[in-house]
């Protein structure tokens, strides 16, 4: 009947009540990813000069190859994460 297909279930009305608070807040989540994007990046670019000048030094080569990794893995899920709240408020 019309009226079971509009009753939700908690679950529903608690999901539906996240996704509405998500695109709300998806504009300045958005805002605020870019700004930590931007700031990884320089990191990232920092890591790859220092790696420039530490000439044969293999433990500091893997040391700077930890953190380049580490840094890099932070953008990939903020973009992840941007691209999803984009697709949201598309």
């Amino acid at each position: 009947t019309q009226n079971e297909v509009e009753e939700l279930t908690v679950e529903q009305k608690e999901e539906v009540k996240a996704k509405r608070k998500l695109v709300f807040n998806a504009p300045k989540r958005i805002a605020k990813l870019e700004q930590l994007i931007e700031k990884s990046e320089l990191i990232i670019a920092s890591i790859d000069d220092e790696m420039m000048t530490v000439g044969n030094d293999v433990e500091e080569l893997m040391d700077l190859t930890k953190k380049r990794e580490e840094e890099q893995t932070k953008v990939d899920q903020m973009m992840q994460e941007w691209e999803e709240l984009e697709e949201l408020i598309a």
